[in-house]
């Protein structure tokens, strides 16, 4: 199997597959290790996964990650607990990263106007809530209300008189 540019992808599928593994294999909370082997390429991989909440590193120069639970909510077939079933799902870490597991463009649009979206995905997208974002939606709401405050109040005003 090959990407566009001709690259083989069977390293990248390596890394993925044995992580796959470990989530029905190894308890929960365990640290795997960045092998020194892996090439340039796995260790860009492990940082896509870790920017889609996929693995948990907390310093780059640890050497070693930890396995979410998004990541087994992917792998799993436990079609019960799935993701896919619910309309939608957000999980927000302690960095102020949030998953958001929807399709919905409503859902997608509250949440933008909340957070600064990184990725965007068919039915999931990621984004950092920051004090900006948040203050800024805050405003735009608070004008919002205001605005039609005021216009309620002068339409009260008009049918009192």
């Amino acid at each position: 199997m090959e990407t566009r540019e001709g690259r083989s992808v069977k390293e990248l599928l390596d890394v993925l597959l044995r992580m796959a593994l470990c989530i029905h294999s190894e308890p929960e909370n365990k640290k795997y290790e960045v092998d020194n082997s892996w090439t340039e390429r796995q260790c860009n991989f492990v940082t896509h996964l870790r920017e889609l909440g996929l693995i948990f590193i907390r310093k780059r120069k640890d050497g070693f990650f930890y396995l979410t639970p998004n990541l087994a909510n992917l792998c799993l077939a436990n079609h019960d607990d799935s993701l896919t079933k619910k309309s939608g799902s957000i999980i927000v870490e302690t960095n102020f990263r949030v998953y958001a597991y929807t399709s919905s463009s409503l859902q997608l649009a509250i949440l933008s106007s909340f957070t600064c979206m990184t990725y965007r995905f068919h039915d999931m997208s990621v984004g950092i809530l920051t004090r900006d974002s948040v203050r800024k939606a805050l405003q735009v709401t608070f004008n919002r209300f205001f605005t039609s405050y005021k216009l309620e109040f002068r339409l009260e005003s008009l049918q009192i008189k």
